[in-house]
């Protein structure tokens, strides 16, 4: 597991981080690369920490067949199968005066052939955190 961007905060003490991990795909044999996302924590003392790290990552080398159906978009299939970030920008809204940060817009490389445009909305992801701590 590893960052794929830098930190977008949200507030003084929680900021989104998008991960890259991969995962055995008992289905092809091979890896997957996929991105997904976690918790940048600030604690009161200040000390950063890392948590509410994605079950299921948002992006898979499966995410994309609708779009370009089974045709193969790996530059290397008989290796693996990847999504890689190339980069990212936030998008805000602004909530009565509140600038929040509502979306980012991810460019995706699938397979090492294709670059894409793709949007995370930022409430979907972080609806699911526990913020107990």
């Amino acid at each position: 597991m590893g960052l794929a961007g830098p930190p977008e905060w949200l507030n003084e003490a929680e900021a989104l981080l998008l991960i890259h991990g991969l995962s055995y795909n008992r289905g092809t044999g091979k890896p997957d690369y996929a991105l997904g996302s976690a918790r940048l924590h600030r604690a009161g003392d200040g000390k950063l920490r890392i948590d509410n790290v994605s079950k299921n990552p948002f992006l898979t080398p499966d995410s994309f067949k609708e779009l370009f159906g089974e045709q193969s978009v790996e530059l290397r299939p008989e290796e693996r199968r990847a999504v890689y970030l190339c980069g990212a920008r936030p998008s805000y809204s602004n909530n009565n005066g509140v600038k929040e940060l509502a979306e980012i817009i991810l460019y995706p490389s699938i397979g090492d052939t294709r670059t894409i445009e793709a949007v995370l909305r930022v409430p979907e992801i972080i609806g699911s955190w526990d913020r107990s701590s």
